[in-house]
């Protein structure tokens, strides 16, 4: 099968753009993150599916923070994102990454189960009891707002 074409890509590259922030939390990184995906699937040779950019700019980021110490960053990012006014800013960047990116995924991108578990490459039940997670803690989180008013 041959590369992917120019314009396979470009119709796909707004929706994974915005994926790529929730992952990253930061526009540039989100774009270094998309280029690396697409690069990548290029390398693969094959014309690549919305879920397969995701699922390769998951790893990539996942790979990343594992690799290159993120973690400690990541923190800080949701330390800064705590000291925002927007509560449900607040909540959605303090749930854990693969949490938000199920979210994101279902509530943003109109993913059923089975795409959100290539994307996080998991099986369907866990991408089920993750998203199920990332519901309840922003449910959760919900209920403390509520009591502290």
């Amino acid at each position: 099968m041959s590369p992917p074409s120019h314009d396979d890509v470009v119709l796909l590259l707004p929706r994974l753009r915005r994926y790529a922030r929730v992952l990253t939390g930061n526009p540039r990184e989100a774009d270094d993150l998309v280029i690396e995906a697409v690069r990548y699937a290029r390398e693969e040779g094959r014309r690549p599916a919305l879920q397969r950019l995701m699922a390769i700019a998951h790893a990539l980021h996942r790979d990343a923070r594992v690799h290159r110490g993120r973690a400690v960053l990541e923190r800080l990012q949701r330390s800064i994102l705590r000291r925002r006014t927007d509560p449900l800013v607040e909540q959605l960047g303090a749930l854990p990454l693969d949490e938000r990116a199920a979210l994101a995924l279902v509530a943003v991108e109109r993913f059923d189960y089975a795409d959100v578990a290539e994307v996080l490459d998991v099986p369907v039940a866990t991408a089920m009891e993750t998203l199920a997670r990332a519901r309840a803690r922003l449910r959760g989180a919900a209920r403390e707002s509520q009591r502290a008013r």
